[in-house]
């Protein structure tokens, strides 16, 4: 690895100064790239335990940026608009339970009621057919 800074590139020769900078660079990865895998060679506990303490910071990092406050006008308007629409249901329930209930057997009743009626309309044809008015 070099530490002398390369020298500027001239006009004459720009294709080979960026292929040698491009070799150079190359090498300096590879040289660091071969350090770091004989370091966590040599030491992975210290290593893993690293990565996982990262890993926790970087969850509670996150964590903490998408928790949300709560707006004042959620607090005061909306939070006991809601606890106050589910009391009102809760206790409308048993009376909407109720009237459900006598709906329905209100409407068997109708049911029961207009065949009746068409039996009881069939019996006064008859009964006025059979009736004669001189």
């Amino acid at each position: 690895m070099n530490n002398d800074p390369s020298p500027p590139i001239n006009q004459d020769q720009p294709a080979e100064a960026i292929k040698a900078s491009c070799q150079e660079m190359t090498a300096c990865m590879k040289d660091g790239l071969d350090q770091t895998k004989a370091y966590v060679g040599k030491n992975p506990v210290p290593i893993l335990l690293g990565a996982v303490a990262f890993g926790m910071a970087m969850g509670c990092v996150l964590a903490i940026a998408t928790r949300r406050e709560v707006t004042l006008r959620e607090r005061l308007l909306d939070q006991p608009l809601t606890n106050f629409r589910e009391a009102l249901h809760e206790a409308l329930a048993p009376m909407n339970e109720h009237l459900r209930h006598d709906y329905a057997s209100v409407r068997d009743m109708g049911k029961t009621f207009s065949h009746q009626g068409n039996t009881w309309a069939d019996q006064i044809g008859r009964a006025s057919r059979n009736l004669k008015f001189w």
